[in-house]
């Protein structure tokens, strides 16, 4: 009946049929008891024929399907076809296994087997049929997806249910290859992209090496049922990559820079972007006022990147030696700094002390205030830094906490040499 209904076309090639069927058999098809397993033996060979297993999913044509029948089992191995999308992007269905060890039994599952391969465009036009394709999850434009796909893919279906309501089990495994997607992360494109997937009842990971924007990165992406995706990606920038995204720090900061950033999918939601830097390899020196560290001190920094009119970096949490900052910023499109705020600020063993800055009228006003505070390494930054006719202006304002012992710093000095000059 299943055939019946599926098969739109074909050549019989050879049919062989074997039968020792009794009285008793007839009356136990009538009762649905179904035959034994010896009274039936059907050999078979269709060539040349297109199937459409479900009105929503792709046809299959120039299928050749060959197999076995018994009075219970049927046994299908080796069958091949293409599988051809609305918009004629094709997938080849090579390797096709299909077994049921009694079809008289509506409960029982059959086994189904597969290899595709292709294009990941021809992929992409699969996954976005309504059919196949994940609720939630953003369309993907075959137009603009490039590379090969094959994957080993092994389903256990129910006759007994619509394919659109039955839950089957499903494991997929291969590799992606060649892989190019413009635009595909925080406007980035992505190529060279070499990944191996699983899939398995809703479970996905994917983990391999791309470029991202040019820079080689290792990529890994998960998503568990009914949850968005998450993706981990790690990277190294050194000097040429910061100044490509436009973090030009001269001698501030260098060495490499080993990354790791972190981020959830969610089509429904922001986007934030959790960013890991260790800092262990990389020297820094005035790249923040009385802050410096040499390249192989342990060190590290994180924060959470959100979009909006500019850029908040939230839940930063630097620490480097006796180095320990946490707090947040704001910054223009451009990068400039508009406000922030500072809870923690200890740039020396001791420290105690918090600031908050915002820029006004052009100037960036710094509001300090401290129980404690070692001013050496802030003077020593500010005073190298305000002989750079390039700095912007500053007002810094320092104050001890009441009840506090007073701070061990000569205000009006730091703040003569915190004048930005022109």
């Amino acid at each position: 009946e299943f055939l019946i209904e599926t098969l739109d076309s074909g050549e019989l090639h050879s049919l062989s049929l074997q039968t020792t069927l009794t009285g008793d058999d007839f009356e136990a098809m009538r009762r649905e008891e179904g035959l034994r397993p010896e009274s039936l033996a059907v050999q078979f060979d269709i060539r040349n024929a297109r199937f459409r297993p479900h009105p929503d999913l792709p046809p299959l044509e120039e299928a050749h399907v060959a197999g076995f029948v018994g009075g219970r089992e049927i046994d299908i191995s080796d069958a091949y076809a293409d599988m051809v999308m609305a918009d004629g992007r094709r997938l080849a269905l090579t390797d096709v296994s299909f077994t049921k060890d009694d079809y008289w039994d509506a409960q029982e599952r059959a086994a189904l087997g597969l290899r595709l391969r292709g294009g990941a465009d021809a992929l992409a036009s699969l996954l976005n049929t309504p059919l196949v394709g994940a609720a939630g999850v953003e369309e993907l434009d075959p137009e603009s997806l490039f590379g090969n796909v094959s994957l080993d893919v092994a389903l256990s279906i129910s006759f007994d249910a619509d394919p659109g309501d039955d839950q089957s089990p499903v494991a997929v495994t291969g590799s992606l290859s060649g892989i190019a997607l413009p635009g595909v992360f925080a406007g980035e494109d992505l190529g060279e992209g070499n990944f191996q997937v699983t899939y398995r009842n809703g479970n996905l990971d994917l983990a391999g090496e791309a470029r991202l924007g040019g820079d080689r990165v290792e990529l890994h992406l998960t998503q568990r049922p009914d949850a968005p995706v998450n993706v981990e990606i790690s990277t190294i920038l050194d000097a040429a990559a910061r100044a490509r995204r436009g973090m030009r720090l001269g001698n501030g900061l260098t060495g490499d820079l080993p990354l790791v950033i972190r981020t959830v999918l969610d089509p429904d939601g922001p986007q934030d972007l959790q960013i890991e830097a260790n800092l262990t390899p990389t020297r820094i020196d005035g790249l923040v006022p009385g802050l410096s560290k040499p390249s192989g001190q342990a060190g590290s920094l994180s924060f959470i990147l959100r979009e909006g009119d500019g850029w908040l970096l939230d839940a930063i949490s630097l620490e480097s030696g006796a180095t320990r900052i946490s707090g947040s910023l704001a910054l223009d499109r451009e990068g400039q700094v508009l406000s922030g705020t500072f809870d923690r600020l200890q740039l020396s063993s001791g420290d105690d002390a918090r600031a908050t800055l915002r820029r006004e009228n052009g100037v960036l006003r710094i509001d300090l205030r401290a129980a404690t505070l070692d001013a050496r390494p802030f003077v020593a930054d500010f005073e190298i830094a305000s002989g750079d006719t390039g700095g912007e202006d500053l007002d810094l304002d320092l104050r001890a906490d009441a009840g506090q012992r007073p701070l061990q710093i000569d205000a009006d000095v730091v703040r003569q040499r915190l004048q930005g000059r022109h």
